[in-house]
């Protein structure tokens, strides 16, 4: 199959920009300005990426972002004091944490047992949707509020009209902030799931991912999805992202897979550009469950 439709991200965002800023202009107007907060621990060259990339998206917006950077070495119950701090201020709108976090930074509610930072999120300021009280609400199909890129790989589809109900979907990946919450959407569309990850074997990733009309990849590593893995005529969704040298790779062997694949999402430009717009359309949610509104986008 030659032929191919390429699935960019650019055209799905512009349109999300442009709801999303006549919704924050009326809420200006009518409750004044927002900010959100993102915290971070360390030096970490990704995080410093990340930080400078949230704060030019709700710039477009004119919503500025607090950073809030400890020094490594910070002590987690200070970290999590100020977090508390932090989070009941009625200034704050939303809070994003940056990673990675020391692997000590967790936080013990009950005895012996510890849970990760993500308890430590109040729901009504979480952007990420990585609090519990949201991945339930998600896991069980009460909502469609979702971490970024796991909402961008539906919105990707929605955008080009992939029909989804009733069609097979392969998910590769399990993580918490995209292969699996990005299943959870898709079962809410009357999808007929499966999800691959570590413990799959080869072969049981070949037979399952041959079987898909949709395949969706989440791993991070770079040119795992081959076209030998890709039933002829499948859309394939590339939400990986890893560095070769400086190059920028997906999962996907996008110049193998695209011979075969009916549509397909490039790396860059595909899911990423998304991605950080379903960070400020997570903000609109939460806006809106505040002031009992009703989301633009």
């Amino acid at each position: 199959m030659a032929d191919h439709l390429e699935l960019t991200g650019r055209e799905p965002a512009r349109a999300l920009r442009r709801d999303l800023r006549t919704f924050f202009d009326r809420v200006r107007w009518d409750h004044g300005d927002m900010e959100i907060s993102a915290l971070s621990v360390g030096d970490d060259p990704s995080t410093a990426t990340y930080m400078r990339s949230i704060e030019r998206t709700f710039g477009r917006y004119q919503i500025p972002v607090q950073a809030h950077n400890y020094p490594a070495g910070t002590d987690a119950a200070e970290f999590y004091h100020d977090l508390g701090e932090l989070q009941s201020d009625p200034s704050q709108h939303g809070v994003i944490i940056l990673k990675p976090l020391p692997e000590s930074f967790t936080v013990d509610f009950s005895g012996p047992r510890t849970l990760p930072y993500v308890a430590a999120v109040q729901s009504h300021l979480d952007l990420e949707c990585i609090s519990p009280r949201r991945i339930m609400d998600l896991a069980l199909g009460y909502s469609e509020l979702a971490p970024p890129t796991a909402g961008a790989i539906l919105r990707m589809l929605d955008h080009n009209q992939i029909p989804i109900s009733g069609r097979r979907v392969v998910v590769i990946g399990r993580s918490g902030n995209v292969g699996r919450p990005a299943g959870w959407l898709l079962l809410q569309r009357n999808a007929t799931l499966t999800y691959c990850h570590s413990k799959t074997t080869p072969e049981q990733l070949r037979q399952v991912t041959r079987s898909a009309d949709i395949l969706v990849s989440a791993t991070g590593n770079p040119g795992m999805i081959t076209a030998d893995l890709v039933r002829p005529g499948a859309v394939v969704l590339d939400a990986g992202f890893s560095f070769v040298g400086s190059e920028v790779r997906g999962d996907v062997d996008f110049a193998e897979v695209s011979k075969v694949a009916s549509a397909i999402t490039p790396v860059p430009g595909g899911i990423g550009p998304l991605t950080n717009e379903l960070l400020v359309h997570n903000l609109a949610t939460l806006v809106s469950e505040r002031y009992g509104l009703q989301t633009q986008g």
